[in-house]
């Protein structure tokens, strides 16, 4: 079992998309009349879960969902797209048979992620209060400011954040990149505990 120390150590750009299906933009609203828009008394299935496309992500797939459980994920709604093997099979069997994954393949025309995404919250959008997009190399770390600046904050994971805003129809969290910090890649090891270096400020 990784340490939330090892585990928390990046920040990633993610959209979440409220199912409510009303998505804020300023002083804009954006609507999704091809979602049904949920019941304020509804009671979801999830209350946070994640949606991705992968590719040949075989590495790092078990560390990233074990990574997001950790921050309070409940549910994983994953799409393939054309990987070159099965083992993405035989990694995610425990957690589709434990319930916290669903395997589908994902739907392409010119692109992938949109198409797909747009099936994802279709087909299961009203299972869940919360959906992250993300992808399988970026990782959503829980952060809290006091009085002395952002921190790490993993006493309640993700969710007890997503509360403060249950009356908007979308979020958008910070993104931060972080580089090959100048080491080769290696299946081997976490990439929490490989990829520590990113740009300073403003670059």
């Amino acid at each position: 079992t990784m340490s939330n120390t090892a585990l928390c150590t990046s920040v990633v750009y993610f959209i979440m998309c409220y199912t409510f299906a009303q998505v804020h933009a300023e002083s804009k609203t954006l609507l999704r009349p091809d979602i049904p828009i949920s019941d304020s008394g509804k009671q979801h299935e999830f209350y946070l879960s994640v949606g991705a496309v992968f590719r040949d992500e075989n590495d790092f797939l078990a560390e990233w969902i074990e990574f997001h459980l950790c921050v309070g994920v409940q549910h994983f709604f994953l799409y393939n797209h054309f990987s070159k093997d099965d083992l993405h099979e035989e990694i995610l069997r425990p957690y589709i048979e434990s319930g916290i994954v669903t395997l589908e393949q994902a739907v392409c025309d010119v692109h992938c992620q949109v198409p797909t995404y747009d099936r994802c919250l279709k087909e299961h959008g009203n299972r869940t209060k919360w959906m992250a997009f993300i992808d399988v190399d970026e990782f959503l770390v829980p952060m809290t400011t006091n009085s002395s600046g952002p921190s790490e904050s993993n006493q309640h994971g993700v969710p007890s954040i997503l509360e403060d805003y249950e009356e908007f129809g979308g979020l958008v969290v910070h993104w931060l990149i972080f580089g090959s910090s100048g080491l080769a890649r290696d299946g081997h090891r976490l990439l929490l505990l490989l990829l520590l270096l990113r740009p300073g400020p403003g670059r």
